[in-house]
């Protein structure tokens, strides 16, 4: 356990304790509840979105599950998880993307920030992901900008909350043994110059630092999201076109105890930045007051 003082212009403004003992891993963590996740398949009512579905109850429906599950053991149906994967100070140099987004936009901190400077190295590395994280997108949200956007957060956010790779959580849940169901696989999103270029836009703002989402890092829909928001097995964000964004809850305990510290340090770290904000603000009219500048 590390414990440290958040100064600004050397003043305290806040402390932060956090664990750095994850290691990075290409494995799942154990599931100390025994629980697996799965998606519900559009045939049992489901508009097309993910979620997390528990074995005892459920595992009649197994097949027809859409796409982000998997317990602790399953390779990677490891729903909406994923690991933090690559080291943190990769070059920023080869990245597809080059925006930002405007300054008084919610954007990450800390390691969900990080998490995404290390899928842009990963995306530049490997093309040909890029392309299928905006198939999986376009598989989950059609052509709606937020709801894409939000896919494409939260599986940054798994992969950081996991400690794995991005390439890990874009596995389709069939043919990969992965999290995201097959469905149409995104065929024709990304050959449409049209749907291709809300992909890119929507991408490029997740890649760029947005925070539509809160540091979600799974997604579901219809009854299975109703049922999570109900039990707390994971904990609601908010919802998207029809899709929920969710963080680890009471049925992953200990990436929900992890997801807690990167998150608070994540808010920690977004308190003190608005501090210093306010301070260099407040500057002039107080150089003002002083007689260092004039009127």
């Amino acid at each position: 356990m590390k414990t440290g003082t958040i100064t600004v212009d050397g003043h305290p403004v806040g402390t932060i304790s956090f664990s750095l003992s994850f290691a990075p891993s290409d494995d799942p963590p154990p599931d100390l509840d025994g629980y697996a996740m799965r998606r519900e398949a559009d045939s049992m009512g489901i508009r097309g979105g993910g979620g997390h579905h528990y074995p005892g109850h459920e595992a009649a429906h197994h097949d027809a599950h859409r796409g982000h599950g998997g317990g602790a053991h399953l390779s990677d149906r490891v729903h909406n998880r994923t690991h933090h994967g690559t080291a943190a100070h990769l070059s920023d140099r080869a990245h597809h993307h080059t925006g930002h987004l405007p300054e008084d936009e919610e954007h990450v901190h800390g390691e969900f920030a990080e998490g995404r400077r290390r899928a842009r190295e990963e995306l530049a590395q490997k093309p040909w992901l890029r392309d299928k994280l905006k198939r999986i997108m376009a598989n989950e949200q059609g052509s709606n900008p937020e709801g894409t956007q939000g896919i494409a957060e939260s599986a940054i956010n798994r992969m950081v909350n996991r400690g794995t790779s991005l390439e890990k959580e874009l596995r389709w849940h069939r043919s990969e043994g992965g999290y995201y169901d097959e469905g149409s696989m995104g065929r024709g999103a990304v050959e449409n110059p049209h749907h291709n270029a809300v992909l890119e836009r929507s991408l490029d703002r997740a890649l760029a630092g947005s925070n539509i989402t809160g540091n979600a890092t799974d997604n579901s829909s219809g009854a299975l999201a109703a049922r999570e928001k109900a039990t707390g097995k994971f904990r609601h964000h908010r919802d998207i076109n029809g899709e929920s964004f969710f963080s680890p809850g009471y049925a992953e305990p200990a990436l929900r105890d992890k997801w807690q510290r990167q998150n608070w340090a994540a808010d920690s770290m977004k308190a003190a930045e608005a501090h210093k904000a306010k301070q260099e603000a407040e500057k002039p009219a107080q150089q003002l007051a002083r007689g260092e500048i004039a009127p």
